[in-house]
């Protein structure tokens, strides 16, 4: 979903679904501040990422409420909308798969636990998208 259409269905919405409607402008907001702050268009990598913030301090919140057994119902709906927004991870298998490619170029010499810094840096730049924590554990499974 683009920017303009997150808009307009913030304003559809706000009669019909005030809790989509508030969650849709929490994105909205956090993606254009994001977008001004390295001076570019709102895309929907800024829309994902906005959603994975608030996806993770929900998550954080929801926890806090648990613990003092408050009701979470409405903090959970309203986690439903951002998951929808989060960008999809790459499979483990694919993570693997890249990782295994990474390190294959790689003399044997070096394929040492000292260099997993240097090579997750590495990894992201050359796939982009690479969920990090899955090829930090494989990387550290096979350094």
């Amino acid at each position: 979903m683009t920017i303009t259409e997150l808009k307009r269905d913030k304003i559809t919405l706000r009669k019909t679904d005030a809790l989509r409607a508030t969650a849709y402008g929490m994105l909205i907001n956090i993606a254009e501040q994001n977008a001004k702050r390295t001076n570019h268009e709102v895309s929907d990598a800024d829309i994902g990422a906005a959603a994975k913030i608030m996806k993770n301090q929900l998550e954080a919140t929801i926890i806090e409420y648990e613990n003092v057994k408050a009701d979470t119902s409405e903090l959970k709906a309203e986690l439903a909308i951002y998951v929808e927004f989060v960008p999809k991870g790459m499979p483990e298998d694919e993570v693997r798969k890249h990782v295994i490619d990474f390190l294959a170029s790689i003399p044997t010499e070096d394929k040492i636990k000292k260099n997993a810094g240097r090579f997750k840096g590495a990894l992201k730049q050359k796939v982009p998208g690479i969920d990090m924590t899955i090829a930090s554990k494989i990387l550290d499974e096979l350094l």
